[in-house]
């Protein structure tokens, strides 16, 4: 265990602790306590300092706990402190020879990304940052919707939890019009009849301001969303369980499945929205998704299917 993490796990739950009790049981010089103080403010972990020389964490900021996540979950977890990407972890397992599903879940993520390779702030203990290395027994080019099917099941597992959550097309979980998770997909690698993909899964719990300065777009998370917020490690524990059970339904999924489940979902539906492409920019009104996870739009010259993850989407009204 990494020291920042050592230095959270002593003081979530208990109240504030001197500094000279924290640095001997870290078994740190004051200096070393110091730059972990440092590293984790800039983090965005609220931590405050006290008067008499005392260190405390904002109530409510707990870690998840390892032993619970292995016993809910069907797959071998990996729990770290702090990954530059959890996705990155599972790709360079993948390529190193593992060839067995793996869960990687990680308290905050320094490179955490999304679509287009765009940042995706990821600070300690405000949300779920997490990956699964999977194996589907498919060719590449008979591959299922994976990211739209995950979405569904994502955003499923999310509202059983209370959480009012839509999917904007093709891999957005949304609450109120500002942006609360996502997931990638992304090909590790293949063999003659199967692709092992890597499938991330970001979800915003309880984000501190200061860790998203810079942020384009609106943003918003699970306590602020939700009238009973869920706790974290509860949250975690469902929204991980019912995506690998998507994973594993996925190949037997009816054609026609995916389109009737995005509709209860679905944060798009009769939106106008201009689509750009590398090819082409398309305005009209959006009417679901088809059996690949494409997105219908319905314009002038009538419906048209979008399949490109490439595509930037806004909404006109």
């Amino acid at each position: 265990m990494t020291q920042p993490a050592r230095l959270v796990e002593s003081l979530a739950g208990r109240g504030s602790c001197p500094r000279h009790r924290l640095a001997t049981r870290l078994g740190c010089s004051r200096s070393e306590l110091a730059a972990c103080e440092a590293e984790l403010l800039a983090q965005g972990l609220p931590l405050a300092r006290l008067a008499g020389d005392r260190l405390a964490l904002e109530a409510g900021w707990l870690p998840l706990d390892a032993a619970r996540l292995e016993a809910a979950l069907p797959l071998p977890v990996e729990l770290h402190w702090s990954l530059d990407s959890t996705s990155d972890r599972l790709q360079a397992a993948w390529r190193a020879g593992l060839r067995a599903p793996r869960l990687v879940v990680a308290e905050h993520q320094g490179r955490g990304r999304g679509r287009r390779g765009r940042a995706w702030a990821a600070p300690p203990m405000a949300g779920l940052w997490a990956s699964v290395l999977w194996r589907l027994p498919r060719r590449p080019e008979a591959l299922p919707p994976v990211a739209q099917l995950l979405g569904v099941a994502v955003a499923g597992a999310l509202r059983d939890c209370g959480v009012p959550v839509g999917l904007k097309w093709p891999n957005d979980l949304q609450a109120g019009g500002r942006k609360l998770g996502g997931l990638l997909v992304e090909v590790a690698g293949r063999e003659a009849e199967a692709v092992w993909l890597v499938c991330g899964i970001g979800i915003n719990y309880r984000m501190p301001p200061r860790a998203l300065r810079g942020v384009d777009q609106p943003w918003t998370d699970v306590r602020s969303v939700a009238q009973a917020p869920p706790a974290r490690q509860s949250m975690v524990e469902r929204v991980l369980g019912a995506a690998i059970e998507a994973l594993e339904r996925a190949p037997r999924r009816p054609a026609d499945w995916l389109a009737g489940q995005w509709q209860a979902f679905d944060a798009l539906a009769g939106r106008r929205v201009r689509i750009t492409t590398a090819r082409a920019t398309l305005v009209g009104r959006c009417r679901g998704v088809g059996p690949d996870g494409g997105l219908l739009v319905e314009g002038d010259e009538g419906v048209a299917r979008v399949t490109t993850s490439e595509a930037t989407l806004r909404v006109i009204q």
